[in-house]
């Protein structure tokens, strides 16, 4: 009986330590990246409910995009997030470099959504995007800035392919 026992024990010990159900943070099946461009655009700053708000429009220009969203935990309400980088660059180069001033110029945007007071579009002036045409459908990209966001302090880099939308 006593074999039994320890049978069963060892049983349940063993289902009970099943890797499906060990407390591994899932964090990443739940966060999703896009880097993509879209030619024939430009940046156009719109108003939306008293915020200004960067947004892509039909135009002779490069946008490209950076976006980062993470639905968080489902047992979790309104832990959702959002954010993303949007850079515009003439059309018909093959490269670039924008370093501080330059990311002014570009129309350089950041933007982030979450359960929290809504913000306008974020000009990018510090930092540097680099970038070179892979092809017709893809380009390298380097992007290292920083910003502000509620006087903190924010660096972001992102380095990765770009494909083209559309």
């Amino acid at each position: 009986m006593k074999k039994i026992k320890l049978v069963f024990i060892l049983l349940f010990a063993i289902i009970g330590c099943s890797p499906d159900d060990d407390n591994i943070d899932k964090k990443n099946e739940t966060e999703e990246i896009i880097l993509s461009f879209v030619p024939n655009s430009q940046i156009e700053i719109e108003k939306v409910n008293e915020l200004a708000l960067a947004k892509v429009v039909k135009g002779e220009k490069l946008v490209f995009k950076y976006s980062f969203s993470d639905e968080g935990n489902l047992n979790i309400a309104d832990d959702e997030y959002y954010e993303s980088i949007l850079f515009q660059v003439p059309k018909g180069v093959n490269e670039f470099v924008f370093k501080n001033k330059d990311l002014v110029e570009a129309l350089v945007y950041f933007d982030s959504r979450c359960f929290c007071p809504s913000k306008d579009s974020l000009v990018i002036s510090k930092g540097e995007i680099t970038g070179k045409k892979v092809n017709e459908k893809e380009w390298e990209i380097n992007i290292d800035v920083e910003l502000l966001v509620d006087d903190v302090l924010i660096e972001k880099k992102v380095q990765g392919n770009f494909i083209r939308k559309n």
